[in-house]
């Protein structure tokens, strides 16, 4: 009986882990997304530079996209709440005509 409260005991830990971990991302991922949007002039939201970036859009097709970040293994060796503090700071990409949010170095997963 003691096997199982122990397993009990990990599991519940092993679960609330990986849901705040996933959490954050998807927080991160929402904000990140947002602001892509405020940064594409052109009506879509943009992530990236002139000479390469990647466009969505809409808001939705941006979390959709982004989000499946969240289910990586490496998603956790992020911290996505600094991840989330950068992107609010970053001001917006405006040396092209579309804009674009430059890329934030905090949320890219590790290679």
């Amino acid at each position: 009986m003691r096997w199982l409260s122990t397993w009990v005991t990990f599991t519940a830990s092993a679960l609330a882990a990986c849901g705040s971990s996933g959490s954050l991302c998807e927080d991160a991922t929402d904000v990140l997304c947002q602001r892509m949007c405020e940064c594409d002039f052109s009506a879509g939201c943009r992530y990236g530079d002139e000479s390469s970036s990647i466009s969505f859009e809409s808001e939705g097709d941006c979390r959709g996209f982004f989000r499946r970040r969240c289910a990586s293994e490496r998603a956790a060796e992020v911290d996505w709440a600094r991840c989330e503090s950068v992107i609010a700071s970053q001001v917006c990409d405006e040396s092209f005509e579309e804009g674009a949010l430059p890329v934030v170095e905090a949320c890219e997963l590790p290679d």
